[in-house]
Protein backbone atom coordinates (compact mmCIF):
# COMPACT_ATOMS: atom_id res chain seq x y z
CA UNK A 1 0.00 0.00 0.00
CA UNK A 2 2.63 2.38 0.88
CA UNK A 3 4.38 1.93 -2.85
CA UNK A 4 1.32 2.82 -4.14
CA UNK A 5 -0.16 5.37 -1.83
CA UNK A 6 2.97 7.58 -0.96
CA UNK A 7 3.19 10.56 -3.23
CA UNK A 8 6.26 10.57 -5.22
CA UNK A 9 6.43 13.97 -4.63
CA UNK A 10 6.47 14.23 -0.50
CA UNK A 11 2.78 15.80 -0.90
CA UNK A 12 0.58 13.52 1.38
CA UNK A 13 -2.81 12.08 -0.64
CA UNK A 14 -5.24 11.71 1.77
CA UNK A 15 -4.96 8.05 1.68
CA UNK A 16 -2.56 7.83 4.37
CA UNK A 17 -2.98 9.76 7.51
CA UNK A 18 -0.36 12.35 8.60
CA UNK A 19 0.07 10.25 11.68
CA UNK A 20 0.13 6.93 10.11
CA UNK A 21 2.70 8.74 7.75
CA UNK A 22 4.88 9.53 11.12
CA UNK A 23 4.20 5.80 12.64
CA UNK A 24 5.53 3.91 9.28
CA UNK A 25 8.56 6.30 10.05
CA UNK A 26 9.25 6.01 13.01
CA UNK A 27 8.79 2.27 13.10
CA UNK A 28 10.11 1.20 9.43
CA UNK A 29 14.29 0.83 10.82
CA UNK A 30 13.13 -1.34 14.00
CA UNK A 31 10.70 -3.21 11.71
CA UNK A 32 13.51 -4.13 9.25
CA UNK A 33 15.75 -5.48 12.35
CA UNK A 34 12.97 -7.36 13.43
CA UNK A 35 12.34 -9.37 10.27
CA UNK A 36 15.96 -9.45 9.07
CA UNK A 37 15.85 -12.83 8.50
CA UNK A 38 12.33 -13.34 6.27
CA UNK A 39 14.18 -12.02 3.37
CA UNK A 40 10.67 -11.82 1.57
CA UNK A 41 9.53 -9.25 4.22
CA UNK A 42 13.20 -8.00 3.84
CA UNK A 43 12.20 -7.27 -0.07
CA UNK A 44 9.19 -5.81 0.83
CA UNK A 45 10.62 -3.70 3.40
CA UNK A 46 13.27 -2.04 1.61
CA UNK A 47 10.69 -0.93 -1.16
CA UNK A 48 9.16 1.07 1.77
CA UNK A 49 13.12 2.64 2.29
CA UNK A 50 13.40 3.08 -1.12
CA UNK A 51 9.96 5.74 -1.53
CA UNK A 52 10.30 6.95 2.09
CA UNK A 53 14.14 7.87 1.09
CA UNK A 54 12.82 9.39 -2.05
CA UNK A 55 9.93 11.47 -1.18
CA UNK A 56 10.41 11.91 2.31
CA UNK A 57 14.41 12.17 2.97
CA UNK A 58 15.77 14.71 4.91
CA UNK A 59 12.81 17.02 5.84
CA UNK A 60 10.12 14.61 6.79
CA UNK A 61 12.12 11.32 7.79
CA UNK A 62 14.43 13.45 10.13
CA UNK A 63 15.13 10.05 12.83
CA UNK A 64 16.55 7.79 10.15
CA UNK A 65 20.00 9.26 10.34
CA UNK A 66 19.86 8.43 14.36
CA UNK A 67 18.28 5.03 13.24
CA UNK A 68 21.56 4.46 11.30
CA UNK A 69 24.00 5.49 13.77
CA UNK A 70 22.36 3.25 16.73
CA UNK A 71 22.65 0.35 14.38
CA UNK A 72 26.23 1.07 12.59
CA UNK A 73 27.94 3.41 15.01
CA UNK A 74 28.28 0.61 18.07
CA UNK A 75 30.58 -1.66 17.87
CA UNK A 76 28.79 -3.92 19.79
CA UNK A 77 26.14 -3.93 17.32
CA UNK A 78 25.26 -7.74 15.76
CA UNK A 79 25.67 -8.53 11.85
CA UNK A 80 22.40 -8.26 11.48
CA UNK A 81 21.68 -4.28 12.87
CA UNK A 82 24.99 -3.96 10.50
CA UNK A 83 23.51 -5.29 7.17
CA UNK A 84 20.12 -3.30 8.03
CA UNK A 85 21.83 -0.10 8.74
CA UNK A 86 24.14 -0.64 5.48
CA UNK A 87 20.94 -1.75 4.10
CA UNK A 88 19.12 1.59 5.09
CA UNK A 89 21.77 3.55 4.17
CA UNK A 90 22.85 2.52 0.85
CA UNK A 91 19.90 3.91 -0.52
CA UNK A 92 20.50 7.43 1.16
CA UNK A 93 23.80 7.29 -0.37
CA UNK A 94 22.15 6.43 -3.48
CA UNK A 95 19.79 9.10 -3.86
CA UNK A 96 21.62 11.86 -2.09
CA UNK A 97 25.19 10.22 -2.85
CA UNK A 98 26.60 12.84 -5.26
CA UNK A 99 25.19 15.94 -4.05
CA UNK A 100 27.72 18.04 -2.78
CA UNK A 101 25.75 19.76 0.29
CA UNK A 102 25.92 20.15 4.28
CA UNK A 103 23.66 16.91 4.61
CA UNK A 104 25.82 14.66 2.15
CA UNK A 105 28.94 15.88 4.23
CA UNK A 106 27.74 14.83 6.96
CA UNK A 107 26.44 11.48 6.57
CA UNK A 108 29.85 10.53 4.78
CA UNK A 109 31.66 12.20 7.86
CA UNK A 110 29.32 10.38 10.07
CA UNK A 111 29.33 6.71 8.51
CA UNK A 112 32.21 6.38 6.21
CA UNK A 113 35.16 5.91 9.23
CA UNK A 114 32.96 2.81 10.43
CA UNK A 115 32.59 1.31 7.37
CA UNK A 116 35.97 1.53 6.55
CA UNK A 117 36.42 0.03 10.37
CA UNK A 118 34.11 -2.87 9.18
CA UNK A 119 35.47 -3.39 6.06
CA UNK A 120 39.38 -4.20 7.39
CA UNK A 121 37.92 -5.93 10.39
CA UNK A 122 38.28 -9.74 10.13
Amino acid sequence: QVEKRWSRDGEPDDTISSADRQAIRERLVPALLAVSAQLPVVQLLRAVVHRLVRSDFPKKWTGVLDSLAGLLLDTAAGQEAVRVGLLVLHEIVEWKGYENDELTERVYATFLPRLYQLATSG
